[in-house]
């Protein structure tokens, strides 16, 4: 309020009185939102004038937010006063004041981003997913370029390389729990391809194995029905092929592994592939249990962001670089004692 009457904004002069239904930040909300005369020339001399008060008032009005959270700190404050007027966002309205009308948009260059970023959304059978996942109802600039979910069917798919369905999301650990799509309740895919991974923004967990899946194998033994592992598939339209999975090739002695006609690779749970080792699970059981994942999104920056108060994002219009969202503007890093982009 004092910020108020240095600019003059109690003064009699300006015919404001101050009771319940006419409460002067009420008359500056109004006349903001309207594009209403501030009356301000009985105190200005000049158009930089005009411009440093009312950016002024505009600080006053977020200092005076009901939420303390949501008022600025000294470092914001001096950020919303060396910036430019068309920079500024209008606060909410405090629980004092009516219903919001229409704001002007030139107060909210960013609060679309800062709004939609900060909603959680669903996707497929996936509650609460936020950053740096983004798909569906979620716009990209919300998430990060590499991590468009498809929420299209029963349950999300990724895009790392391999096409993944996903199984799990935990954003306290960054991890996700995903399985090869090819290989979900299949065991004899069409296409044979080692699986791959963006290692730029993904590890594997240290619980995860490989397993190995070999396709039309000679038997060394024609007598034998059946092997560990042993996979229903035909590559041949035979029978005198073999098809198995296995987490060691010493585990299938009965195999000429140089005859197989390819293989391929699936990392597993390696918790999982003890359990198939030891013949308690079977290879679809193994498979689609899923193998985790560690996350790297910008962590860090992302990390900065929210305790400043922000939403992570990233920009959409050039190279996908990180974005802060903040209740102001758009930042590189942080909302608190960083220069707006």
């Amino acid at each position: 309020m004092m910020v108020f009457e240095m600019t003059g904004g109690r003064d009699q002069k300006l015919g404001v009185v101050e009771t319940s239904e006419n409460y002067f930040p009420h008359w500056i909300y109004e006349h903001l939102e309207h594009g209403k005369d501030l009356k301000l020339h009985s105190i200005v001399t000049s158009k930089e004038e005009e411009e440093t008060v009312r950016k002024m008032i505009l600080v006053g009005l977020w200092c005076i937010q009901i939420n303390p959270s949501n008022r600025p700190t000294m470092t914001n404050v001096v950020e919303m006063l060396e910036g430019s007027l068309e920079s500024f966002q209008i606060p909410r309205k405090p629980f004092l004041f009516s219903p919001a009308s229409q704001i002007p948009t030139f107060l909210c260059a960013d609060s679309n981003e800062y709004a939609n970023c900060t909603q959680r959304f669903q996707c497929a059978n996936f509650p609460n997913i936020d950053y740096p996942f983004w798909g569906g109802n979620r716009p990209d600039y919300c998430g990060h370029p590499n991590f468009r979910l498809d929420c299209q069917d029963d349950a999300p798919r990724i895009t790392i390389q391999s096409a993944y369905r996903v199984l799990a999301i935990d954003t306290t650990t960054r991890t996700l729990t995903v399985v090869r799509e090819e290989f979900w309740n299949n065991t004899c895919p069409t296409h044979f391809q080692n699986t791959t991974l963006d290692t730029a923004h993904f590890t594997y967990l240290s619980d995860s194995q490989n397993l190995t899946l070999y396709y039309g194998c000679q038997r060394i033994l024609a007598s034998q029905t059946a092997i560990p592992g042993q996979l229903n598939c035909s590559t041949d339209g035979t029978n005198n092929t073999v098809s198995f999975a296995t987490t060691s090739v010493t585990s299938s002695t009965n195999i000429n592994i140089s005859t197989c006609q390819r293989n391929v690779i699936v990392p597993v749970n390696q918790t999982e592939a003890v359990a198939f080792a030891s013949n308690a699970i079977n290879v679809r059981q193994v498979i689609g249990s899923g193998v985790g994942l560690k996350w790297d999104a910008d962590n860090s920056l992302c990390d900065l962001c929210v305790e400043s108060g922000g939403t992570c994002g990233s920009n959409s219009s050039s190279s996908g670089s990180f974005l802060c969202y903040c209740r102001d503007q758009s930042h590189k890093t942080r909302c608190n004692g960083m220069s707006p982009l």
